[in-house]
Parts: C-alpha cells; sequence; structure tokens
C-alpha cells in the first residue's frame, strides 16, 4: 500500500528553496532599480571643492521619445551643495511617462529642485516649457542677499521665468550641467548639446576653465573645441535605443 504524507506542511527543503528564490527576486529587483539611471555630460570638478557661486548653460530642446511608463529623460544644469548628503540645487527641461507616479508630459516642461536641510522639492514643474529645437539659457547663481544669505536665484533666459530658494548648506561644492536618462537606456538622446557653460565668479559670469566629462553607456559625450575655452564649455550626447 502506497504511503500517503498526512502534513499539510512542505518539506523542509521546499520552504527553504522559495526562501532563496524570493531573496533572488528582491536583490533582482533592488540590482535593477540602482542601474535605472544613466547620465551624460560635464562636472565642473566631479569631487567637492570651493565651486564657483553660479552655473549657466545654453541647452538646445530635444522632444524625444519615452519607450515605456516609468521613464522619463531630463536636460539641467545643477549647483552641488554636497555630493555626501545628496543636496543640489537644479534647473532644465524635461519629459515624463509617469515618473514619478501618474506624472506625465509628453512635451518639454521646465522644472527646477532645491534639495537642502530646509526641505526637498522633486520635480516642481514651470506651466510652459521649450518648444523642440529651441535654445535656452539656464542660470542658478548665489543672490548676494544681506536679508536673505541663503537665497539662490534659478532663472531660464535672462529671466523670462525666474524663482528663487533658500538652502542650506548654502556654499557650492561642484557644477554639472548633465543628460539624466530614468527608467530605460531605449531613450535617445541624439542631437543633445550644451554649450557656453559658465560660472559665476565676483558677480559676473565666466566661461568654465576645467571639466571633467562623464557618460554611462549606451551613451556618450563629445567635447567641442572652442579658443575661448578649449573642451571645457561645450558639449554633444548621443546614444540610446
Amino acid at each position: 500500500m502506497e504511503m500517503k504524507h498526512s502534513s499539510s506542511r512542505p518539506p523542509r527543503l521546499h520552504v527553504l528553496l522559495l526562501l532563496a528564490l524570493a531573496i533572488s527576486a528582491i536583490l533582482t529587483i533592488m540590482e535593477a532599480y540602482a542601474q535605472s539611471r544613466w547620465y551624460a555630460g560635464y562636472y565642473y570638478a566631479g569631487y567637492e571643492i570651493y565651486a564657483p557661486w553660479g552655473v549657466s548653460g545654453r541647452i538646445i530642446t530635444i522632444d524625444t521619445s519615452l519607450p515605456s511608463s516609468g521613464t522619463a529623460v531630463a536636460w539641467h544644469v545643477t549647483v552641488v551643495l554636497s555630493y555626501r548628503e545628496r543636496y543640489w540645487i537644479q534647473l532644465g527641461y524635461e519629459e515624463s511617462y509617469n515618473y514619478p507616479f501618474f506624472h506625465y508630459h509628453s512635451n518639454p516642461l521646465y522644472y527646477w529642485e532645491c534639495v537642502s536641510k530646509l526641505g526637498k522639492y522633486y520635480h516642481q514643474n514651470l506651466r510652459t516649457g521649450p518648444a523642440a529645437g529651441s535654445w535656452h539659457i539656464y542660470q542658478i547663481y548665489y543672490a548676494h542677499s544681506s536679508q536673505y544669505p541663503k537665497r539662490w536665484v534659478l532663472s531660464i533666459d535672462y529671466g523670462s521665468y525666474q524663482l528663487t530658494c533658500d538652502v542650506e548648506p548654502y556654499e557650492p561644492k561642484d557644477l554639472q550641467a548633465l543628460v539624466e536618462v530614468v527608467g530605460s537606456s531605449r531613450i535617445i538622446i541624439d542631437g543633445g548639446h550644451f554649450k557656453d557653460l559658465s560660472r559665476y565668479i565676483g558677480r559676473r559670469w565666466s566661461l568654465w576653465d576645467r571639466h571633467v566629462a562623464y557618460w554611462d553607456p549606451p551613451y556618450q559625450v563629445r567635447p567641442v573645441f572652442r579658443n575661448d575655452c578649449r573642451y571645457s564649455c561645450e558639449f554633444r550626447v548621443s546614444g540610446g535605443g
């Protein structure tokens, strides 16, 4: 006669196998999330220094096709306040397909971010954006206000759109000009172009005098040579798909 197993509990080996599979699935999800961002562009230094008190750049507008939900692409300039604490001020334009959740716009929109001890504001969009193929200048600079010593100014096209934010810490540690791809490396950034990258020194603007090019495959950065800044103030980006 065949023996019947009367217990409803699975054998111990099966329990361990199910636990191992669950842990593997969690690690796979965490790894996918960790690799869900790609960057291409310039850092002023690439590490914390006593950085200039502002960043400026002209960026061409690319109307990018987003392949799936949970994806986005942003083109921006950034003042880094702390790499360790992940504090920054950022200005640019973006396209988003449900990233973050229920955040969708198929046309480029201007956006800004101020992230510091005083508060975290992610992806605050203006109600308008740049037209495809158009150039616009994005500037972030210290306000030099005795009344508001922690205030910075974010400006598009020399004040056509302008706002301020107070941050802590408020001293700049690095500058960036980057394309940021979220969710899928199938997003194509061909035709991307940054130029006239400038730093704010003594209440005047001067072209970048140094740079560190950075890119995550499958994206590329091509520095552009100029007599007034050599390779430090203009570059093109491409890749994806």
